[in-house]
């Protein structure tokens, strides 16, 4: 069994760090499988060095692992492939011939009115200390989708202002060569090429 050294989230904190959301996989063409892991915050001082990165990323970021194997034992192991720009907060990617596409969701991570606070002495104590839906929605910004280089996390694509609001715990869509999203408002978003004029 193979277990990754720490990730992220050096301080333990409750919210606004760590892992959010699932891993992804994808077997490339190849036929290597690829592991992908959402960071909110940024990378573990103490976690793996890896040999592609892409400047500061304190909001967030897609870790992208290789599945390799131990020359001796051919016990399988995560090798580190490359670390995406900063994501204000990714959600977990939806990866599609090669092409890895995840949305900086843009929400507000806070969950408490009193950051820090791990122990409570009752659920009513825990429940008031809680942001309501309004507060959460202070302090977010408008989603943005990026399309990464499954390989390589080189930048191929992102919407800039096309999304209007942010979201939460959202996931992608891929079908007939486009990709859909939401936004917290429920507004429906697609994406694709062009369609090609004679």
């Amino acid at each position: 069994m193979f277990v990754t050294p720490k990730l992220a989230n050096d301080g333990n904190v409750l919210e606004e760090k760590g892992m959010w959301g699932a891993p992804a996989v994808w077997k490339d063409e190849s036929g290597d499988a690829w592991v992908y892991i959402t960071i909110w915050g940024t990378a573990s001082e103490r976690g793996p060095r890896f040999p592609i990165t892409n400047g500061p990323t304190p909001h967030g970021i897609i870790m992208a692992f290789r599945v390799a194997s131990e020359k001796n034992t051919h016990s399988p192991y995560l090798e580190p492939a490359w670390v995406s720009p900063d994501f204000n907060l990714p959600d977990p990617p939806a990866i599609a011939n090669g092409v890895l596409f995840a949305l900086s969701t843009g929400e507000n991570p806070r969950q408490d009115k009193v950051l820090g606070i791990l122990h409570f002495k009752s659920t009513e104590e825990w429940k008031k200390n809680l942001l309501t839906t309004e507060e959460r929605s202070v302090g977010t910004r408008p989603a943005v989708l990026h399309a990464l280089d499954a390989k390589t996390g080189k930048l191929l694509y992102q919407s800039g202002d096309a999304m209007k609001g942010w979201v939460h715990f959202s996931g992608l869509a891929i079908d007939g060569g486009k990709v859909f999203a939401v936004d917290h408002d429920s507004r429906l978003y697609c994406f694709g090429l062009k369609d090609k004029q004679p």
